[in-house]
């Protein structure tokens, strides 16, 4: 599941703003390209998320791989918790500790322990950023290679599925998660592969897949003001994100189906006095190859800032950002594509959006600065404000995509009107010339 020939590079070329990555691996020690060596020894003890690790970091994004906790005698019981205990066989066993391959059903260690949950909690309440991540889900199996459950598992569930507010934004386990092998429950398909786990062409191929981004409609008819207005996530340097790459079996974002708890689901006070609830929402559909061509949600987003605690962004599966995925967008001299040019900022918007908000305001004063003290715009003093906007949203454009100009100016507006239920600074538009 390499990140850094392609994800990595990405994001640190970025100049606005400036973004350092490091690849943390639960078990492993990472190769030159981000990989777990193959006959590589597992660490005896699990790299835990710490106060002291995550205050280093201001996002976290989960590449969970792993379906449950398991022992490494693959004869043993594997279980997440007392009351589902299932006897499963590995299909990648270690042996001695050591790599061999990967094994979707994790090892003891595989899922968040009890402090690991409090001090992730604590740091996403002060603001840290989460993506997270899984893929499709599979039966497990007995030694005799037959399910044992009617339920799907979903790969990264061990890692995932306790992350406070991220977790409910998968589906973990059930009947309707996404499942690569077996044929019930919906089976999610955005490249056109067949059902087979290793030949793959397509989703290397350098075909991306489409996606249908969240708009609103912004009609102001006393201003004679009609917009479409698209989320900041898909807003690129001069057009609308309308593609990510593909893969023959992903997972399920969804929205939470109880928000009732508010220790969980924050609420705030609006300038009206009265309460509001940021709720997570769909912000992107792709279209499922597999059946009927129909379209299925992709991607999902929570702005928890206005209560006063971190974003978060779910994906149906970490396909859409490793390396596999992403190699055959690159020219045959190891530049980007269009395709990859697209794609990229597409992550820039990503890591932009997952800042925590005092990164955000710090980013807003850099950039009315830069703006502020570039020769163009002291030559436009005392003009209409209408052409200083649109002035300053073009010298702005240089170094940054529409959607960071267009998050960042929320965070302005919402300074001077506060946001209400809907979050309505999302919807004000951008000036255009």
């Amino acid at each position: 599941m390499g990140v850094r020939a392609n994800l990595k590079k990405i994001l640190e070329a970025s100049s606005f703003p400036f973004i350092s990555v490091d690849l943390v691996n639960r078990f492993w020690d990472l190769d030159g390209a981000g990989d777990i060596p193959v006959d590589s020894p597992r660490r005896v003890v699990p790299t835990r998320l710490t106060p002291e690790l995550l205050k280093q970091y201001d996002q976290v994004w989960f590449f969970g791989q792993h379906m449950l906790t398991a022992d490494d005698d693959p004869n043993q019981i594997r279980y997440d918790d007392p009351n589902e205990k299932v006897k499963l066989e590995t299909n990648a066993p270690t042996v001695m500790g050591r790599r061999h391959a990967p094994d979707p059903y994790g090892y003891k260690d595989s899922a968040l322990i009890r402090e690991e949950r409090d001090a992730l909690e604590d740091w996403m309440n002060q603001g840290g950023g989460v993506l997270i991540l899984g893929d499709h889900s599979n039966h497990p199996l007995d030694p005799k290679g037959y399910p044992v459950s009617t339920l799907l598992y979903n790969l990264g569930r061990a890692l995932g599925q306790d992350v406070r507010r991220a977790g409910e934004m998968r589906v973990w386990v059930g009947p309707l998660s996404g499942s690569g092998y077996a044929g019930n429950g919906i089976f999610i398909n955005t490249s056109g592969d067949t059902e087979d786990m290793v030949w793959m062409p397509k989703q290397e191929d350098s075909v991306p897949q489409n996606i249908f981004p969240k708009f609103w409609d912004l009609v102001i008819p006393w201003l004679g003001l009609a917009e479409r207005i698209w989320h900041p996530l898909f807003e690129g340097y001069t057009d609308i994100i309308r593609i990510m790459p593909d893969h023959g079996h992903e997972g399920v974002v969804h929205i939470p189906p109880d928000l009732s708890d508010t220790n969980v689901w924050p609420t705030f006070t609006g300038f009206d006095g009265k309460t509001y609830q940021p709720q997570p929402e769909i912000v992107a559909r792709g279209t499922n190859q597999k059946d009927w061509m129909f379209q299925m949600d992709a991607v999902s987003a929570y702005d928890g800032q206005l209560a006063g605690v971190g974003r978060i962004v779910a994906h149906t599966t970490f396909h859409h950002f490793i390396n596999v995925n992403l190699h055959y967008f690159r020219l045959p001299d190891g530049s980007p594509g269009e395709t990859l040019q697209i794609i990229s900022q597409y992550f820039l918007n990503l890591a932009s959006y997952l800042m925590p908000h005092r990164l955000r305001a710090r980013a807003l004063g850099t950039m009315l600065q830069s703006v502020n003290n570039s020769s163009n715009m002291r030559d436009l003093a005392g003009a209409p404000l209408g052409l200083i906007g649109g002035a300053a949203f073009q010298a702005l454009g240089k170094t940054a995509t529409q959607g960071q100009i267009h998050d960042l100016i929320n965070l302005a507006v919402e300074a001077a009107i506060p946001a209400m239920q809907d979050n309505v600074s999302l919807q004000l538009g951008l000036p255009r010339n």
